[in-house]
């Protein structure tokens, strides 16, 4: 960017049409990791911000304009930010994880509306349950996935699951050499099963792991409609995606520049 605060841009994916969008500013500085976005904002974090060089949650229009931040991490570690990872849109909320918190080394699990209110630290992560958590979340259900770097029963990292209130926390699974540990990138869920990598340990001279691990909680079965006008699942997805609706609706999905990709009527019920 301008000030070397980093930027963000847009291109097609036949490589044409590069433009910088949006150049970050010292209010919010050095983005990382994946946007989320719900049709109208993009939703991201920096790994530095504010004039304390926290970390922040931000939100901006996809035409680079209306740049609002949500949230500064406070810090009063030595260290200069607690290295948020990628967020999770779900219902009004993103959900994320940091590598570390305010107060310890060993990271937390947040959620704050869309809006910026509501900020809430769901789960304390610690040396006994799992820390150092940096991968993306997702969600199956009522519950959030995720993983940590470190900690559990073997001190390798764990596979872990919470509700979305906060919650019923467990870990579901221990790494170990064998099954290789410290993973350091999100989950992908496909088919009722959850699967990831690791940076270490396995069979070839401690070199990492593929891994594949089955939830008897995780299910792609239709969730109930209730109050809500309409239901994607199961989320994320691959080739399939299911829509439920509450009456005929004429509906547009787009991809993350804009484009559309599908534009459809659909009935009242299961899509």
């Amino acid at each position: 960017g301008n000030i070397g605060a980093g930027e963000m841009y847009r291109i097609r994916p036949d490589g044409s049409d590069f433009s910088v969008i949006y150049n970050f500013t010292d209010l919010a500085v050095n983005p990382e990791y994946d946007l989320e976005s719900d049709g109208t904002y993009f939703y991201g974090v920096t790994y530095n911000g504010n004039q304390l060089e926290n970390s922040t949650v931000y939100k901006v229009k996809k035409d680079g304009t209306v740049f609002q931040k949500l949230h500064d991490f406070p810090d009063n570690m030595e260290t200069l930010n607690v290295q948020p990872s990628d967020l999770l849109l779900h219902d009004g909320y993103l959900y994320g994880v940091t590598f570390k918190s305010e107060t310890s080394d060993d990271g937390n699990l947040y959620r704050i509306k869309t809006d910026g209110t509501e900020f809430s630290i769901l789960h304390n992560f610690s040396q006994t349950t799992g820390n150092k958590p940096q991968g993306k979340l997702i969600i199956d259900g009522d519950y959030l996935y995720g993983t940590t770097t470190n900690g559990g029963d073997n001190n390798n990292g764990v596979i872990f699951r919470i509700k979305t209130d906060g919650t019923d926390y467990n870990n579901v699974f221990n790494f170990t050499i064998n099954s290789g540990y410290s993973t350091w990138s999100g989950l992908y869920y496909d088919n009722n099963s959850l699967y990831g990598v690791t940076t270490s340990g396995g069979d070839n001279n401690n070199s990492g792991t593929i891994f594949k691990f089955d939830d008897p909680l995780l299910s792609s079965a239709s969730p109930v409609l209730n109050d809500n006008d309409f239901i994607l699942f199961p989320n994320p997805t691959t080739n399939t995606l299911n829509i439920k609706l509450k009456e005929n609706t004429n509906i547009t999905i787009l991809d993350i520049i804009g484009s559309t990709i599908l534009t459809q009527k659909l009935n009242q019920g299961n899509n």
